[in-house]
């Protein structure tokens, strides 16, 4: 169809990769079989996009027309919910990936899942830092490519082709930081999980004791103390402000030595270098991607409330220095004031 053909030169390819991955229009009216909607009716959390989850989710055929006999820019939209933005590239793209629950985990083993954005030589750098902390222990680095230049993918996979510790896989379009981490889960294979962004610089002995905390029984996950290049702590945690307000990270802008003597039990925890139980992240549908920057906050609320358990801060171990994860950038970095994602919610 044209519609399939104008999809950014990509030829003519399957309709539903062309659905999923394109930024479609909303549909202005949708002639749906009564029988098919009550089978697969519209959910909830596809917001504005429900007519096309339906469409993507139902296994009659079906002839897709987006935009014939129907004028405007914004047809069919529905009110979004307080907070949050359209969720096309997040609700439905998350849903076409594999299933993570039938992947097979390898027990023992640990999986480091990143997402690249454009810039290989970052993420080359944080695979080989993860790689290097391996040691004896049996781990494994899913990356998928966010879309970047094909070039820049191909080298990336070309650099780890003769080592079978290293998935890359690549995206069509740039997608959600949830979307990418949850196709990382579902090509993962480790027994735990840790989710690590390539935009910070893992000091030695970081990984051993977030492994180490997750594998106590009663601890639902595990950040790495995550600090910036002038030493000052950037998060150990995220805890609660008050109703309706963003969650705000604990200890932020305080230098290493405020760290206190005893126990930090914060609310929640950042996914910038987070380590779990792959079943216990599969069991809860993995990171939500309509809470945006706060998909970490609302995946520990999750967690907590599917299970008694501690989220637990790796503070204080046996190192000069407590093991931890340093931000790229020199300057202090400002909260995430751009993520106003229901803020009731938490």
């Amino acid at each position: 169809t044209r519609y399939q053909r104008q999809s950014r030169g990509l030829g003519d390819v399957y309709k539903r990769q062309a659905l999923v991955w394109d930024v479609p229009r909303s549909l202005a009216g949708v002639l749906v079989p009564t029988d098919l909607l009550r089978a697969t009716g519209p959910r909830a959390e596809a917001d504005d996009w429900w007519d096309w989850d339906v469409l993507l989710r139902h296994d009659a055929p079906a002839l897709f027309v987006p935009f014939v006999g129907v004028r405007g820019d914004h047809l069919g939209e529905r009110p979004l919910g307080p907070g949050r933005s359209p969720i096309h590239e997040q609700v439905v793209r998350d849903a076409e990936r594999p299933p993570a629950v039938d992947r097979p985990r390898v027990p023992g083993r640990v999986s480091v899942l990143m997402t690249m954005r454009g810039d290989r030589h970052r993420t080359r750098r944080a695979v080989d830092a993860a790689l290097a902390q391996a040691g004896e222990r049996d781990l494994e680095v899913v990356v998928v490519d966010d879309a970047s230049d094909r070039e820049l993918s191909a080298v990336l996979t070309s650099v780890y082709a003769g080592d079978d510790r290293v998935t890359v896989l690549r995206v069509p379009a740039p997608s959600h930081a949830s979307v990418t981490a949850n196709r990382a889960l579902a090509t993962s294979t480790g027994e735990l999980v840790v989710l690590l962004d390539p935009d910070v610089e893992v000091h030695d002995g970081w990984l051993e004791p977030l492994v180490d905390a997750v594998s106590t029984p009663g601890v639902l996950a595990a950040q790495s103390l995550l600090v910036t290049a002038d030493d000052t702590i950037r998060s150990a945690g995220l805890v609660s402000a008050g109703p309706h307000v963003v969650p705000v990270h604990l200890l932020a802008s305080h230098p290493l030595s405020d760290l206190p003597p005893g126990d930090v039990v914060p609310d929640a925890v950042s996914a910038v270098s987070l380590a779990l139980r792959a079943d216990d992240l599969v069991a809860v549908g993995g990171l939500d991607p309509t809470f945006d920057d706060l998909a970490d906050v609302d995946l520990s609320l999750r967690l907590a409330a599917r299970a008694p358990g501690r989220l637990v801060p790796c503070l204080f171990f046996t190192f000069p220095r407590p093991p931890c994860c340093r931000w790229h950038l020199v300057c202090r970095l400002p909260s995430d004031t751009k993520c106003i994602a229901s803020t009731a919610r938490f």
